[in-house]
């Protein structure tokens, strides 16, 4: 049996059965072995009814001490009894599996095995399972696979599966270094793979799962390794270094760059002018500047006779993008074009015949950028904002498609557009510099001088009335304010706002109030572009003061007089997101205020999002974030693609990755 053979292969796998597996994403004998388990349950030691606790999975040996009753519970059974050792009785129960009131025998010991909870004041067992010695005592002790599970695919049949498959398959050579196995004590593949799946003991598995996180780790960095070399051998014939215009735009700036503004600069200029395409990842926290920044890069290829592009990630902020730059380059004569799904079809036309014509135009966009119609002329400079919501192939798209070959001097030279993606969702020096190897880094940190933190409180329900004084209190001050719902329509089967029927109860709120001036908008993703624009410049021009949001607005709107927002059901967020929400205010030197909305203000919350109380340092909110919930959205493509671990966390297994790192340093250089 060979691991890249269909899943059939396996011994009472038919077509049906297959299918099934197919939705949990195993197609072949390799996926099945690579599915590993979820979790393991463990069979401990017997103990005593007097020393159950709740929330624990305990074994007791005990006997029924009177006849199983049989309850309905409208369409469902309920079978109770109660049993007892020499230590006390418990009750024990089943729902819908009568036929245990049958099996179950006065004065007879049985082995039951169960969850323990409370049930009023006394602990109750519920769904016990009634094991034989045999059964018992051959797993005690053991770790016993629970794997991830669809519809008609239980667990036994995948242990099964699994068996059949370790027993038969052939496994070619290791897939490390043998250096690296050596080196770092790791167990053969193989091995690891019987262990990961059944495990004798801890031990055993803390072997599996070292050997495959580092095999994970070492792969990807590996990728990652090869792809920086290769970026080294991207020579490119757009040579970008014509500064004037920049320095020129930087002194009517109406404040000065701060020092990491400035220092990302200096690191951009270097590349353009270097010869090889740049790959460069712009990373600072929200309300930083990195948009500036951008527009000066842009200036330097404008003023070498380049085109350059700016791809965001909603036409929301792309219209955002393009309304600062004709701000900031009015009187200069740049031809700065739009083009976004949204237009009108002359105003494309008009738009792709810019495109086409000019080849020192500055050109900001959505998705749009990277459609067959459009032909660009001589793309010098690509940038991605909000990186993690693009995909690796569309940033490649749209640098790919300014890619060229001329005839030079020195024979055919390729012209590859250099490449800058910029990123608001803060993530630790040394892991960014693992996980986007294949790209330089800089770092901007520090906010503009004349910004001061954000006041964050966490409140209930009880706090409704006190929020929406603080936001009219804004208001009415002649600052603008924000309230974020989570979901679009609210509905039956979620317990969040939804932001239309929010946008009508507020207005109610504050006319039965008699607190008149609040101008209230609404902007949701579900809305028309044109909708979505024309509500956001209601608000940025004050003809609205109050905008009822979804999480539309959480990437780069940038309303300078907004000093208060509240973010309905908070805990729905996670850590980043709600810091990312928090940067729509405290976006000027105006004193600004964020409200954490939560249906109950509980322990487990609290803890959650304390840390956004604490502080307003997203590098330390983002690693608190991973911590909490893995990398997942926060890597974005990377977690989706490159990144996708089967076994492997970037925190929980920061050892192994530091040994990873340190392998692929050694052996490849």
């Amino acid at each position: 049996m060979e691991a890249y053979e269909s899943i059939r292969t396996i011994k009472g796998i038919g077509e049906k059965t297959a299918s099934n597996y197919e939705k949990l994403g195993v197609f072949t004998v390799g996926d099945l072995l690579m599915h590993y388990p979820r979790d393991y349950d463990y069979y401990g030691d017997e103990c005593f009814i007097e020393d159950l606790r709740p929330d624990e999975n305990s074994v007791i040996i005990a006997a029924p001490v009177s006849h199983a009753n049989v309850f309905r519970k409208g369409s469902r059974s309920l079978t109770s009894v109660y049993v007892q050792d020499s230590s006390g009785r418990i009750e024990l129960t089943w729902f819908n599996m009568p036929y245990i009131s049958k099996t179950l025998h006065t004065g007879v010991k049985y082995i039951f095995r169960g969850r323990v909870s409370w049930k009023g004041k006394r602990l109750v067992m519920r769904q016990p399972k009634i094991l034989t010695k045999e059964d018992y005592y051959n797993n005690r002790h053991r770790l016993l696979p629970i794997y991830p599970l669809t519809g008609h695919v239980t667990n036994n049949s995948i242990k099964k599966a699994v068996k059949q498959a370790l027993e038969s398959v052939s496994f070619p050579r290791d897939t490390l270094p043998a250096p690296a196995v050596k080196m770092y004590g790791l167990i053969g593949h193989k091995e690891a793979l019987n262990k990961i799946h059944f495990p004798n003991n801890r031990a055993e598995y803390r072997q599996a799962h070292k050997r495959l996180a580092f095999e994970e780790f070492y792969d990807f960095l590996s990728k990652i390794n090869a792809a920086r070399k290769r970026k080294k051998l991207n020579k490119t014939g757009f040579i970008i270094d014509k500064q004037q215009f920049a320095e020129a735009i930087e002194k009517i700036l109406p404040f000065e760059l701060t020092e990491g503004q400035k220092k990302a600069l200096s690191d951009i200029k270097h590349d353009l002018g270097s010869g090889v395409a740049m790959a460069r990842l712009l990373e600072g926290d929200v309300g930083c500047g990195k948009t500036v920044v951008c527009l000066l890069a842009m200036c330097m290829a404008h003023e070498s006779g380049y085109q350059s592009a700016l791809m965001a990630p909603t036409e929301v902020l792309a219209v955002q993008h393009y309304n600062f730059f004709t701000e900031a380059l009015k009187d200069t004569g740049t031809e700065v074009i739009l083009l976004n799904g949204g237009q009108k079809a002359a105003e494309r036309r008009e738009a792709l015949e810019k495109i086409r014509k000019t080849p020192d135009a500055m050109i900001i966009g959505t998705h749009a950028l990277i459609q067959e119609s459009v032909s660009f002329s001589g793309l010098g400079l690509v940038i991605t904002d909000e990186q993690h919501r693009f995909g690796v192939a569309q940033k490649k798209k749209l640098q790919e498609k300014g890619i060229i070959t001329k005839e030079t001097p020195y024979g055919d030279t390729p012209f590859i557009p250099h490449m800058l993606v910029m990123s608001a969702t803060p993530i630790p020096r040394s892991l960014a510099a693992t996980l986007y190897g294949d790209l330089d880094i800089s770092f901007i940190a520090s906010r503009p001088v004349n910004r001061l933190p954000v006041k964050n409180a966490i409140i209930d329900e009880s706090y409704r009335d006190r929020a929406y004084t603080m936001i009219a209190k804004q208001v009415l001050n002649g600052h603008k304010a924000y309230i974020i719902c989570p979901v679009i329509d609210a509905s039956d089967n979620i317990a969040a706002e939804g932001c239309i029927e929010y946008t009508e109860k507020i207005k109610d709120y504050y006319n039965e109030k008699k607190i008149y001036g609040i101008r209230v908008g609404m902007i949701h993703g579900r809305m028309k572009a044109n909708e979505k624009e024309a509500a956001l410049d209601d608000f940025v021009s004050g003809r609205t003061n109050l905008l009822v949001a979804t999480t539309v607005i959480e990437v780069g709107i940038d309303v300078a007089d907004a000093t208060v927002i509240l973010i309905e059901n908070s805990e729905r967020f996670g850590l980043a997101e709600l810091h990312q929400l928090r940067g729509r205010v405290g976006r000027s030197d105006l004193q600004s205020y964020c409200m954490f909305m939560v249906s109950r203000l509980s322990p487990e919350i609290m803890q959650r999002l304390s840390v956004l109380k604490e502080t307003n340092d997203g590098f330390r909110i983002a690693e608190e974030d991973l911590k909490n919930r893995g990398p997942g959205e926060i890597f974005g493509t990377r977690q989706s693609g490159e990144l996708t671990f089967k076994t492997a966390d970037i925190y929980r297994d920061a050892d192994i990755l530091k040994e990873a790192i340190e392998a692929v340093k050694t052996l490849e250089g």
